[in-house]
């Protein structure tokens, strides 16, 4: 099964995480799909914070057995257009959900609510 997680509020979460990583450990394919800027893309736009933040990102992924390409930032754009491929994609944004599941229907947006 191919799986994906948004990072904020949904994989960047303790509990999320340990499901995240029963997956990996299952040999699930997992990804990442993130709004968030690339840190070159976002150091282009002035913004070196970014830089920081996804490096908390890269570290997660690699606690849990997610390697970096296995990593999609969609620089804002709506993640259902990156998911054509995916079976089920976890997200703690109600549109980004609903944008999935009417436009993927091979895949099951899943909404996580925020802790």
């Amino acid at each position: 099964m191919k799986v994906s997680f948004d990072f904020d509020h949904t994989l960047s979460r303790k509990d999320v995480q340990v499901f995240a990583k029963q997956l990996v450990d299952d040999g699930h394919e997992v990804w990442i799909t993130t709004s968030r800027l690339s840190s070159d893309h976002g150091r282009s736009k002035g913004w070196p914070w970014i830089i920081t933040q996804n490096d908390k990102l890269f570290a997660i992924a690699k606690d849990l057995g997610i390697p970096e390409d296995k990593i999609k930032f969609t620089e804002g754009d709506d993640k259902w257009k990156s998911l054509y491929t995916f079976d089920i994609h976890f997200d703690d944004d109600d549109v980004e959900i609903e944008l999935i599941n009417e436009n993927l229907p091979d895949c099951c947006g899943i909404l996580l609510y925020k802790k």
